[in-house]
């Protein structure tokens, strides 16, 4: 028997295959074919020659094993064909294992591809073709014989090649249902290749569930991610030589270059191959996928292995070209001698270098890729083991090849009992991981049919955040859908920016920036240099969204997706009683470490930590009972964000480490036991993972990408990688082991890639989280608006690139300033109405006047340009503050140097306002352009002459400009008093005042019309006039009266506050229940805060004695810290408050944006709040070792239990903790201080405690309920012992103080035992506590805690202790700090300011 009929005979004893055989002609079968499930099997078929007498099942030496259950048979099978010594054509299961082995014999490219949509078809029960879907099933039509897969899932492409060899002769087999009832047809077989294993099947499913035949661990089936264990050392410990890595250039351990031989043999004829997907996106097609996807797989079979042994060193043996990630790779070997010592002389062995190579500079020049690989031998022996060793390397131009010099030794490549070589060959493979290239172009749009986001210096947190919330399509619909923002808030709008971010998304092909939405966050672009927490990022940006959801159709969006609910409870053990409250949750911060997995987190997370012992629980009546204390959910989620918690601080390096310890997380998770059940619940709490969040690096800083899964909805895997700009399809091992940590024996600190966030969606909402949005989901306004931006945008990119060669002008006429009432010529508003021109920067003057000509339709003889410049003019001989844009500069057609004048406009410099001066009349009903007067530059000045009158829209006095003229240096203004007369239409020129307007601040009266004006006035051109008629005083005012009521002009943007930085207790909240609006209103700087607060009351409703308002710089958006004003609102005003801040004077002509005054609602009076209560800055302990600072406002009169009494509310916890006991205690509030000195009795004065803890003092009063073991104190046994915590020194104390009791001979070890359960921390961190008495900052005694010693009552009384009395030392804990975290000098917290 030959030895292929010899390894045929051993597969057919030792490879035992379930199978159903059916019986149906051809026409029952394809009428009445069976329902055939994912999960279905393969049925074998048995074929004979017709000429041969059928054959029983033992005749055939086939262990035949019948089952009714088609679900029972083994999908991933691939039938083989052979012919036995009695020339029957059996055809048998076998897992591709073996078949790909096979393969590498027959030197048939091994090529795993996926079978296009076209080549499919399916076959309804009418026997009709037609296009299926997704989740139909495909078989073999016997008329076009096409290969029948379920689309778009994977197949060797390289078997259904080998199955095509016999596919006409077998397209006749019919299926029997018992093997005794045989219908067979005439097979023609050729004789030929008797010994090759041919394949042939008329149904091939493809899926990864409950496979029988499963393959050993070792070994790779072809349809299932290839076996790669972890990357350590226990992968080589099989091998007898060292594990030197790296490039060959000689046959030493040196790294370096191939020799030129290697590079010559390169061979790009071969076709491309690629790793196995799910399904391709749409925009790509087979070829191309299969040159770009992440791994694949190289094989090679090397004949007459043996001659190794006598190759030359610079020989070598190259595999066939592989793709991947558009680069070509192959396997490179070569023979190596090694050099072993053996007694009193020297031998050499010979070994084989195996080498993975990436020829890139066939692709581009400057290329990169980092890959990973498993360079295997492949055992030939059943139940052999695989030898294989694991490379990681940054492959690249001056370093394209890695591996080992020394992979196996020839004696044991080899040797028979192991079983690597068969015949003289050796079957190897390398199977490639590869990540993204740099610099060869990538196009993520093309290759995955998504886009990325650019990361802007160190915003790859907000990016992998963003692509995960924009895969979830509920979320992105909801967003979608929040009311479009006005367009005057469209730059710090964020629900307006979040909508153009997910939109450029979904519609653009190119990354999309995210400048306008850290914009619309207030950041500026050094807040973007900073890294921060993603899981930190993610809370506050649902908050500022949920926040801005209120009162819209999505108010409850984000609730529905991600709110859960906890409830911490203490359930009593012997009696009925359970104390519980409830907290909303948004994401799960699950602990890591010593946690294998998920489900270990989630156990630890809910583990009941019990209460007994001196540690018993206060059940009320029932007394001191035995409890248990946990957290347990209520409900879940639809999408479940778990925060895998990575950083732990170290007390040795005083630091934050990274804990790169495994935990495994599966793609589906069931959470049900961790979930107590509300009556009527039957939701099924299994979730399935949709998304990873990556960190790798450290706590100093690092990178974050995400790995998202897109066919979730579809019941599909397709991962993809998003790294900022760069998307990239993704294999199963890179996001279920690639990412789950490092190895805890590693060095602590050492960076590492490992999951931070996962986002689970539960099953039954999978549907609706991941409904697909489509476009009509977005609304018509909102892509209205982004297609306006988007052509505004291309205009302006289009503008930049061709801005240098241009020069904008805005063109102010006549008409614009005849229509101007307010100060100065221009503002910021009226400037926009201006004509804007655009001119290359090389036109003349003279040719820009003829432009001018023709664009206005003006003789060239009929008009002046003017160029309006900054300047500031002078009072009394002193300089105004605020600058005025005047026209000073004439531009001239003409110059006595130039005739025409040749200066080109670029010239000019930056002032791009120009005045066009001209007379347009009217006559006989048609316009006309007046002559210009005559005009000297030497002796003459252009004025603006306004005028005082009163405007009956507005019931105001207005002044705006009436005429322009020409004034002559050497004249007095008395010669132009007709000029004015006939400008204000005045008979009386005594009647008329003339005021010069110096800037927008200061305005002159002109004392004395006799002076000349070269005497009188500013001498520059575009100077300002303002005409006053006295007999109009009484009706309209005067001109000073008009200037100081518009110069102080200003709109006022009352802002509320929701939240402080301090809340207050005595129910006196800063904030509503009812979120109150923006209030715009029309103020003077003159006005009080006063003032203010009257007209706001009146748009509110409220009492204007209770708004009080916070010190402001009137610019600035953030709500500014509470303080007391100092004076009386009556005595501050907006004025005071500008130049409380600013330098220069309040400017109206750039209001553009108005002045922010933030306000709050108080229940009593400000004046009471000033003049008649305290302002005292407290602590309040909110839980265990957490204070939050408070503002409480006693009145002086009150005691320390009145003012206790007021608070009793915000303490209350459910309606388990009716009797609630507070008191109040004198703490430190610097670190040295950092300690309780005092508990006040309740009958002291509150007077007493704000005198000892005024703003500028060390002391600070603190709130919180008693310990209800510390309720009673028996003095005569039991004190309150101070505790603070120190690192070391006892001068640096850090934590949060507090009084513990201690009752008389109680042993130490007790007293630091029932400490550890109050602090609630693990055994091993308190171990390495100490317990010291420590006076006056030094330790005057270290206890024992180990030993039987006591507490003596005696001894401490001494030191004078007691409950109301000052306690001069204290128990100090010497442990290090875990609270500290060292602050980089860049770190700064997350917020969204708008």
């Amino acid at each position: 028997m030959g030895d292929f009929a010899a390894r045929k005979k051993r597969f057919l004893e030792t490879d035992k295959v379930s199978y159903e055989s059916v019986t149906k002609d051809k026409e029952t079968f394809e009428n009445d074919k069976p329902e055939l499930k994912r999960n279905n099997l393969l049925s074998p078929i048995i074929i004979k020659d017709k000429s041969i007498k059928t054959p029983s099942p033992e005749d055939c030496g086939n262990k035949i094993m019948e089952t009714d259950s088609p679900e029972k048979a083994n999908e991933k099978a691939v039938l083989s064909i052979a012919k036995n010594d009695d020339q029957k054509i059996i055809v048998k299961a076998l897992n591709n294992k073996e078949i790909e082995k096979e393969l590498i014999r027959l030197n048939e490219p091994v090529k795993k591809t996926v079978i296009p949509n076209p080549s499919v078809v399916k076959v309804k029960d009418d026997g009709k073709k037609s296009l299926g879907t997704d989740n139909d099933i495909y078989k073999l039509n016997p008329d076009d014989k096409k290969i029948v897969i379920k689309r778009g899932h994977k197949i060797d492409s390289s078997l259904l090649r080998l199955m095509s060899k016999r596919k006409d002769e077998l397209s006749n087999i019919e299926k029997t249902k018992n093997l005794d009832d045989l219908k067979c047809t005439e097979q023609i077989m050729e004789q030929d290749n008797i010994e090759t294993m041919d394949e042939a099947t008329d149904e091939i499913f493809s899926n990864d569930d409950e496979n029988p035949n499963t393959p050993d661990e070792n070994q790779y089936d072809g349809d299932d991610e290839p076996f790669t264990p972890p990357f350590d050392e226990s992968n080589f410990s099989n091998s007898p030589i060292d594990n030197t890595m790296g490039g060959n250039s000689d046959f030493d351990d040196s790294f370096g270059p191939r020799t030129p031989d290697s590079e010559s043999n390169n061979n790009d004829d071969y076709p491309a191959s690629s790793s196995e997907t799910e399904t391709l996106p749409d925009s790509v097609d087979e070829e191309e996928y299969e040159r770009f996807c992440p791994e694949n797989v190289i094989y090679v079979s090397i004949k007459g292995v043996s001659e190794i042994a006598t190759m030359q060193p610079d020989q070598q043996k190259l595999s066939e070209i592989v793709y991947i990630r558009g680069l070509p790779w192959r396997i490179l070997l070569l023979p190596r001698d090694i050099r072993v010592s053996s007694g009193d002389r020297t031998v050499f062995r010979r070994s084989l270098g195996f080498f993975l190579q990436c020829l890139g500079d066939n692709v581009c020049t400057a290329w990169s890729c980092s890959a990973m690989a498993d360079l295997r031998i492949m055992s030939q022996i059943p139940g052999g083991t695989d030898y294989n060793r694991n490379v990681t390397h940054n492959f690249h131009a001056e370093a394209n090849d890695w591996g080992f010099s020394q992979y196996i030794t020839l004696e044991l490549l080899l040797d028979p009992k192991i079983g690597y070589c068969f015949n003289d060959t050796i079957l190897m493979k390398c199977h490639v991981f590869a990540e993204v290239p740099h610099n060869i172009g990538w196009d993520s749009k093309r290759r995955t049919s998504y886009i990325g986001l650019k990361n802007q210096g160190t915003t790859c947190y907000m990016n992998s955040l963003l692509q995960a919330y924009f895969f979830v399509d509920e979320f992105r619909r909801s967003i979608y859908k929040i009311p479009l923002a006005e367009p005057s808030h469209s730059e710090t709008s964020v629900t307006l920016a979040m909508q153009r971010v997910f939109y450029e998304l979904q519609k653009n092909d190119q990354a999309v920036s995210t400048e306008k939405l850290t914009k619309s966050f207030g950041w500026d672009p050094s807040d973007t240099l900073h890294q921060q927490d993603v899981q930190e990022f993610a809370r506050v940006l649902l908050d500022n969204l949920e926040l801005k959801m209120k009162n819209t159709s999505v108010a409850d969006a984000i609730p529905n997706l991600f709110k859960g609910t906890l409830k911490s409870y203490v359930r009593c053990t012997n009696v009925d009683y359970e104390s519980c409250r409830y907290e909303t949750v948004y994401d799960v911060q699950l602990n890591i470490k010593n946690c294998k997995n998920i489900i270990e987190c989630f156990d630890n997370y809910v583990e009941a930590e019990p209460l007994d012992g001196a540690n018993k629980y206060d059940a009320g009546e029932h007394g001191f009972q035995d409890a248990v204390k946990g957290l347990i959910f209520l409900d879940l989620p639809k999408l479940l964000y778990l925060h895998l918690m990575r950083f732990r601080y170290e007390p040795q390096a005083e630091t934050y480490m990274k804990v790169n310890d495994r935990c495994d997380y599966p793609a589906i998770l069931d959470l049900n036991k961790y979930v107590e059940r509300q009556e009527g619940d039957k939701t099924d709490y299994k979730y399935h993972l949709h998304s990873v969040l990556v960190h790798s690096g450290d706590f100093s800083g690092g990178h974050y990408v995400a790995y998202i899964n897109t066919g979730l909805y579809d019941g599909e895997q397709r991962w993809y990688q998003f790294n900022d700009e760069t998307v990239s399809e993704c294999c199963h091992r890179e996001v279920f082991l690639g990412n789950f940590g490092g190895d805890a024996s590693e060095k602590v600190g050492k960076p590492y890639s490992g999951a931070y966030m996962l986002a689970y969606i539960r099953e039954d909402s999978i549907s609706e989280v991941l409904n697909p949005v489509t476009d009509d989901d977005i609304p018509k306004e909102l892509k209205e608006r982004f297609l306006v931006e988007e052509k505004e945008e291309e205009a302006r990119r289009k503008d930049k690139v061709t801005s240098y060669l241009y020069q904008s002008f805005r063109i102010m006429c006549p008409k614009n300033l005849f229509q101007y009432t307010a100060l100065d010529l221009m503002n910021a508003t009226s400037q926009e109405e201006f004509e804007e021109i655009k001119l290359q920067k090389n036109m003349t003057l003279s040719q820009f006047h003829d432009f001018i000509s023709r664009l206005y339709e003006i003789p060239e003889s009929k008009f002046r340009i003017w160029q309006l410049r900054l300047t500031k003019l002078k009072k009394d001989g002193i300089e105004a503050q605020l600058g005025s844009y005047r026209p000073m500069q004439l531009l001239g057609k003409y110059d006595e140097k130039f005739q025409p004048n040749s200066i080109e406009i670029g010239a000019l410099g930056d002032d791009n306002v120009v005045f066009l001066e001209y007379y347009k009349k009217k006559e006989n009903n048609k316009f006309y352009y007046d002559e210009l007067p005559a005009f000297s530059s030497t002796n003459e000045l252009l004025f603006f002459i306004k005028v005082l009158y009163y405007n009956e829209q507005t019931r105001k006095s207005t002044v705006s400009v009436k005429d322009i003229i020409i004034l002559s240096l050497n004249k007095p203004l008395l010669a132009y008093m007709k000029d004015f007369c006939r400008i204000c239409n005045c008979s009386d020129p005594n009647g008329i005042k003339i005021y010069e307007e110096i800037s927008p601040d200061q305005i002159k009266l002109i004392k004395d019309k006799h002076l000349l004006i070269k005497e009188t006035l500013n001498l520059i051109d575009g100077g300002i006039l303002i005409l006053e008629q006295t007999k109009n005083v009484s009706t309209i005012g005067t001109v000073i009266e008009w200037h100081e009521r518009v110069y102080n002009d200003c709109v006022i943007r009352c802002i509320p506050v929701s939240h402080m930085v301090y809340k207050t207790l005595n129910h006196t909240s800063f904030f509503t229940d009812d979120e109150q609006p923006e209030i715009l209103m029309y103020m003077s700087m003159k006005c009080t805060l006063t003032q203010v607060a009257q007209e706001l009351s009146s748009q509110l409703f409220v009492d204007s004695d209770k708004i009080y308002f916070y010190n402001s710089d009137l610019l600035s958006l953030k709500t500014p810290q509470f303080s007391l004003p100092k004076t009386s609102f009556n005595n501050i005003t907006l004025e005071s408050l500008w130049k409380s801040s600013h330098n220069e004077p309040h400017d109206p002509r750039y209001n553009l944006r108005p002045y922010y005054l933030h306000f709050s609602l108080v229940p009593f009076s400000v004046n009471e709040l000033l003049k008649v209560r305290l302002t005292m800055k407290i602590q309040v302990v909110v839980k265990k070792q957490k204070v939050e600072d408070r503002l409480i406002f006693p009145k002086p009169t009150q005691t320390v239990k009145e003012v206790l009494d007021e608070f009793k509310d915000e303490f209350k916890i459910g309606a388990c903790n009716e009797n609630i006991h507070l008191r109040m205690l004198l703490a430190g509030s610097e670190s040295r201080s950092n300690r309780v000195f005092h508990c006040y009795p309740p009958h002291t004065p509150i007077q007493n405690v704000y005198d000892k803890t005024k703003p500028s003092s060390l002391y600070i009063a603190r709130i919180e309920e008693i310990p209800t073991d510390q309720i009673n104190v028996d003095e005569t046994n039991e004190y309150l012992m101070p505790v603070s915590f120190f690192d070391k020194d006892p001068i640096k104390l850090y934590g949060v103080p507090f009084l513990f009791k201690i009752t008389n001979n109680e042993s130490y070890a007790m007293v630091r035992e029932r400490i550890r359960l109050y602090l609630g921390t693990s055994k091993k961190d308190f171990d390495k506590a100490k317990f010291t008495y420590v006076q006056n900052g030094k330790i005057v005694k270290v206890m024992n805690t180990s030993t039987s010693s006591t507490a003596n009552l005696s001894e401490l009384r001494q030191y004078n202790i007691g409950q109301n009395r000052i306690l001069p030392f204290f128990l100090g804990i010497d442990i290090p700090n875990k609270i500290h975290q060292p602050k980089q000098s860049n770190e700064k917290s997350i917020v969204i300011r708008n």
